[in-house]
């Protein structure tokens, strides 16, 4: 078992706010076209949530012990992943 060092957390935390302020401010705007099951404050309301889930997660992430540090930048992939969707879920248009 190994504890995540603080400056690790620190640099982690840098890069999703990174990511976090580059696909906001380069995004696409998409077409028009495009036809939607559920109604607009849903799909946004559900991106809200991903996107908590994900921060949530990154948070709790950094309590827990991993073996080795495959095991915690694999989490971290994943966690990247979810705050990924959440982000295109709410800047949906």
């Amino acid at each position: 078992m190994i504890l995540v060092p603080k400056i690790y957390a620190e640099i982690v935390l840098g890069f999703d706010f990174l990511i976090l302020i580059m696909s906001l401010l380069f995004r696409k705007p998409k077409p028009k076209t495009e036809t939607l099951t559920l109604d607009r404050k849903t799909i946004k309301r559900l991106g809200y949530y991903i996107t908590g889930a994900g921060v949530l997660t990154l948070l709790l992430g950094h309590y827990a012990f991993y073996a080795n540090y495959v095991d915690y930048f694999e989490g971290l992939m994943i966690d990247a992943f979810l705050f990924y969707m959440g982000l295109r879920v709410v800047t949906h248009e």
